[in-house]
């Protein structure tokens, strides 16, 4: 059951508030109400966590996926709004002033813009038994209106921090963005959870060390790098 628009809390989980939420063309993002009697996914990391462990544990407890950001298939939702957000938005713009940005009564999917997303509308994709698999048949849909936000970005003049997430909710992504360009540093992490590279950016220009590394948590290798040009690689013994 979900809550009324004007006491739902956009930084806390939306599918408790019985939300989700999804990011459409035209930088837009949409807030939907999963129904009742269709297909989901949302409790997919459960699921697999229980399955490698054996065991049932709280979902805060999990070491390998972080579900508030993880993403989720629905088979079928009711559209309730669909908000265009202006361009260099930051999040913490999205959350003080989403409710006040333009309404649009229909956009399409990223993906498929034969598939329209109309306010009042339900919204159906035929959702198959494969509860693991998340980019397939079904409508892809956040638990949380962050890594919604981040989803597809366009940062081109956008200034504040940038994230991505896999499919797990593990933190794939982590670096900021001055007026449309990478600065500082540029963390990369596998699904797994381990730190896959990190490296640092002037204007979107690699400067200084390159470090990668393997999914055990080794070194692999570093490079060097001056503006953009590689000066030193090795391979780390």
């Amino acid at each position: 059951m979900s809550i009324p628009l004007e006491k739902l809390n956009l930084r806390k989980n939306l599918l408790q508030q019985g939300y989700v939420c999804k990011r459409l063309n035209g930088n837009c993002i949409a807030l939907l109400v999963p129904s009742e009697n269709g297909k989901n996914n949302f409790s997919r990391l459960s699921l697999r966590y229980e399955r490698q462990h054996k065991t049932s544990v709280k979902i805060a407890n999990k070491s390998k996926c972080n579900p508030e950001c993880a993403k989720y298939r629905c088979e079928k939702a009711l559209v309730v709004t669909i908000r265009k957000i202006p361009t260099g938005a930051t999040l913490e713009d999205v959350y003080d002033k989403f409710f006040k940005y333009e309404t649009l009564l229909t956009a399409s999917s990223q993906y498929d813009k034969r598939f329209i997303y109309r306010v009042n509308n339900t919204v159906f994709d035929k959702m198959y038994e494969d509860s693991d698999n998340v980019c397939t048949f079904g409508i892809h849909v956040f638990v949380n209106l962050e890594p919604a936000f981040y989803y597809s970005l366009n940062y081109l003049n956008y200034t504040g921090p940038f994230r991505e997430w896999h499919d797990n909710g593990h933190q794939y992504k982590k670096y900021y963005i001055n007026n449309g360009l990478i600065n500082g540093p540029y963390i990369e992490w596998y699904a797994n959870g381990y730190k896959k590279e990190e490296s640092y950016y002037v204007n979107s220009n690699l400067n200084g060390y390159r470090t990668f590394w393997n999914k055990n948590g080794t070194i692999d290798k570093i490079y060097n790098f001056k503006y953009g040009v590689c000066c030193n690689p090795y391979k780390y013994n």
